[in-house]
């Protein structure tokens, strides 16, 4: 009795996640937490130190190290504050072990395929009534202009929580049995609402999936191009519609890389653009790094490299270093994160950070070629190249980013680190 109690504890646990991240980071903290210490109890039993390191396989070992390796690193830079702040980020190793082990052990995948299903569904219905009304289906507001959150509110991450965790909704819209007709109206709906959050991370993301999928789905790629046009149809259409999208997706783009360089006084809080262009008036380059803020994060985020190359300044450290005289670019170059996490790497984790991330995008690109060379049925390729593209987006590091290191990025990180690992054990079996 008291074992059918526990793994329908468990089964709860993991299948509300995909609706606690949207309406508090807490509770799933607390969600996970509560696993780990099933999972302990339930291999105390077992070689603890097998569990933990995967088999003894190098991916096991791989994980282990960089999640200690982040969570220690600041214990030498002998600064108490830092190495409080992180000392507990190894825990989202063990929330990475306890997902990955009740999943397969209480048969939850389909389950949580599914809750991700409905969470989207319902995200992408009040975000379209949340942009023709005003307000969604509890009163919350649209915060700002061109950027609709649905349940986050002031929190504006609606298109990193669709783009991020988009595998699970497409691996389980591939498996309905709906009419393609369907299909195509669940895609033409995340489309639209990652375009009307206004996030262009998220955009771009998006846009990479599509990509990603149209080289390694050669079966798909007549759909897929379908999709692209549908997704320039909607974002060319709105931009000439919309002058608050207009403004957000071309304007405030264009001036950001500093390529207007004539513009009329605002008096409708609008630019008037006259001319663009990559030089100066001397026809010196002048051409910024996505945006001035940006560039001198990226800046102040070197600095703190080149003056702390080997282990970097301490894992969510940025924030306070870049206040520091010998690290400050200007007024702007502060903030809480470098906004790039190649960058962020560098400052915080150093050379041998940077070398973790270099081999995680090496061991993705292994596996992905593997992919491409998979020749079993059309259905274990899809989805492996689906979850695969879930870590690519979401450790690509050459576009703007969030802070790496924050609980929810970690989580949806680790999420997708359990979706591909799951079906990688699955399908690939190498």
């Amino acid at each position: 009795m008291f074992l059918l109690k526990k793994d329908t504890i468990i089964k709860y646990l993991i299948t509300l996640i995909p609706f606690s991240l949207v309406f508090s980071i807490f509770i799933t903290e607390v969600f996970l937490i509560l696993l780990i210490i099933f999972y302990f109890y339930d291999v105390r039993n077992e070689n603890l130190l097998n569990s933990i390191f995967l088999n003894f396989s190098f991916l096991g070992y791989f994980l282990v190290s960089y999640f200690l390796y982040v969570s220690l690193n600041s214990i030498f830079l002998e600064n108490e504050l830092f190495f409080r702040k992180t000392i507990f980020y190894f825990r989202f190793y063990f929330y990475f072990l306890s997902i990955l082990y009740f999943i397969k052990k209480l048969d939850l995948y389909n389950l949580v395929l599914r809750n991700f299903f409905f969470i989207f569904i319902v995200l992408i219905l009040d975000a379209m009534i949340q942009f023709i009304l005003g307000y969604n289906i509890i009163g919350m507001p649209i915060v700002t202009e061109s950027r609709v959150s649905s349940f986050f509110g002031d929190e504006l991450i609606l298109g990193s929580y669709i783009t991020r965790l988009l595998p699970f909704f497409l691996i389980f819209v591939y498996e309905l049995n709906h009419k393609v007709f369907f299909k195509f109206i669940y895609l033409l709906g995340i489309v639209l609402v990652i375009i009307l959050s206004g996030e262009r991370t998220a955009l771009f993301l998006l846009l990479l999936s599509i990509f990603i999928f149209f080289v390694s789905l050669e079966k798909l790629r007549l759909y897929l191009l379908y999709i692209f046009a549908l997704f320039m149809i909607i974002f060319v259409s709105l931009i000439n519609l919309n002058s608050d999208y207009y403004k957000r997706y071309y304007l405030n783009v264009v001036d950001g890389f500093g390529l207007i360089k004539t513009t009329g006084i605002k008096t409708t809080g609008n630019f008037k653009l006259n001319s663009l262009s990559i030089f100066d008036s001397n026809n010196n380059l002048d051409v910024n790094i996505f945006s001035k803020h940006y560039q001198d994060h990226y800046k102040s985020a070197y600095k703190i490299f080149k003056n702390n190359p080997v282990i970097g300044g301490g894992t969510k450290s940025f924030r306070y270093l870049c206040k520091k005289t010998e690290y400050k670019v200007s007024n702007i170059s502060c903030s809480t994160h470098p906004h790039n996490i190649l960058m962020q790497f560098l400052s915080e984790l150093g050379t041998i950070g940077f070398i973790f991330l270099i081999c995680f995008h090496l061991l993705i690109g292994k596996d992905f070629i593997k992919i491409l060379k998979f020749k079993r049925d059309e259905k274990s390729k899809l989805y492996l190249a689906i979850s695969l593209t879930g870590l690519i987006i979401n450790i690509f590091p050459l576009i703007p980013s969030g802070n790496f290191f924050n609980n929810w990025l970690s989580i949806v990180f680790v999420l997708n680190l359990v979706n591909y690992i799951y079906l990688r054990q699955k399908y690939l079996n190498d």
